[in-house]
């Protein structure tokens, strides 16, 4: 679908002027509930886990005004996940898990294009089949090296900004998708509504969201050489606060204690149990009503834990 009359340009307006728009509202004339951000950057300390900086990202002065912004939204998706394989192509009743994070990813107003992006492995030609059958560019590389992964997308699809999000979050919010974009395009080299341990987060696990410049995605792709941040893709930037301008976009409201990503077993019993409840284009707000409306669903007989981001796959062979 040519998306094209959806795109901003960096003054921050769509170029339809009859559509009242701003790049920080979910909605063409709405405005989004007042979000706090926590910005970090060349100008500023080294972001800590806990730290509230005042230090500003590099703004929307530093770059050209004039063109349009290209977004592309990359999901990262294997099936040889080492909790749940397969989880990407679970069913959720009327789609897969897969299926649902790109219908919710290409309904954000400012990406323009998505992309898959999953390994060279031989139990990846069914990844393949699931996201061409769902119109979605597909590219393939290293199984650890996440981050050339998205090094080829954008070489398959040019583009100013990139996003990144898990096959594994069926219940992604566009709305997030597009206010972290509106970040980048405001002049944010990496922004994201979540930082992994030990840094604190507001937003609900599985709603996360990553964009960042093509510039900065270049940087990293020339400069990381740690093998975490070869998997992870994005620790080089917020290891490195002092070169890049990063905003931390934080909700109204905490709730890092909702869990609807699908890591485990139960992960996905949850979010089955959760489906039949929620809009086809749930935001965190309707997650946040139904756990204080009916928290049973959200009850789990596990301690789910994210794992820290330095920890890498221990199935890596060595180099």
């Amino acid at each position: 679908m040519d998306r094209r009359a959806d795109r901003v340009d960096l003054s921050g307006r769509r170029p339809d002027p009859r559509r009242r728009w701003h790049p920080r509202c979910a909605e063409p004339g709405g405005r989004r509930p007042r979000q706090g951000r926590r910005r970090a950057g060349r100008r500023g300390s080294r972001l800590g886990p806990d730290e509230r900086s005042t230090a500003r990202a590099r703004t929307a002065r530093d770059r050209p005004r004039s063109r349009v912004v290209t977004t592309i939204g990359v999901i990262q998706a294997r099936m040889g996940s080492s909790r749940l394989p397969g989880k990407i192509l679970a069913s959720l009743g009327d789609e897969s898990v897969l299926a649902s994070t790109v219908r919710r990813l290409r309904a954000a107003s400012l990406v323009d294009e998505v992309i898959v992006a999953t390994t060279d492995q031989a139990d990846d030609q069914e990844t393949v089949g699931a996201a061409v059958s769902l119109g979605a560019r597909v590219v393939r590389g290293s199984l650890h090296d996440v981050l050339g992964r998205f090094g080829t997308a954008l070489e398959e699809a040019p583009g100013d900004v990139i996003v990144r999000v898990t096959a594994d979050c069926p219940l992604l919010d566009p709305s997030l998708v597009d206010e972290v974009i509106a970040a980048v395009v405001g002049g944010a080299d990496y922004a994201t509504n979540r930082l992994p341990p030990p840094w604190t987060r507001t937003t609900p696990v599985g709603l996360d969201v990553e964009a960042m410049s093509a510039e900065a995605l270049r940087t990293a792709l020339a400069e990381a050489t740690e093998p975490h941040q070869r998997e992870h893709v994005t620790p080089y930037f917020y290891e490195n606060p002092d070169r890049f301008g990063i905003e931390l976009i934080d909700l109204p409201r905490d709730l890092s204690h909702l869990r609807v990503t699908v890591d485990t077993a139960e992960d996905l019993e949850i979010v089955r149990r959760l489906a039949p409840h929620l809009t086809a284009l749930s935001r965190w707000q309707e997650l946040a009503d139904l756990a204080e409306a009916q928290p049973s669903l959200f009850a789990r007989h596990e301690t789910a834990r994210q794992k820290d981001y330095r920890v890498v796959d221990a199935r890596r062979r060595p180099s």
